[in-house]
């Protein structure tokens, strides 16, 4: 095996526990109070993203409500964050959300 080979198997050794490291994040997340889930997740939003959102638990979930129209950047930015802490765009009209629910 030479050292590039070594190197490129090193990096998807490495990303793996990435990976892995982070499912196992979300998992203990899960079995978190609503309240600590919550304050985890407002955590991993920027300041100026945090701005247009709000935040509300109901029924052991986290509900993230846009303030007003989010337009396409902060909109996918927002939808990043919740789908890797395990979370949906729910599409409701003016009622949408995103929903991170305990799994």
């Amino acid at each position: 095996m030479g050292d590039h080979e070594f190197e490129e198997l090193l990096a998807g050794i490495s990303r793996s526990l990435k990976e892995i490291a982070a499912s196992i994040d979300q998992y203990l997340e899960r079995s978190l109070p609503v309240e600590a889930r919550l304050e985890i997740l407002r955590e991993k939003f920027p300041e100026d993203l945090k701005k247009l959102v709000k935040f509300e638990t109901a029924d052991n979930r986290v509900i993230v409500k846009p303030r007003s129209y989010l337009g396409k950047e902060n909109f996918s930015k927002i939808a990043e964050i919740i789908k890797k802490a395990g979370g949906e765009y729910i599409s409701a009209g003016k009622e949408s959300h995103f929903l991170v629910p305990k799994r």
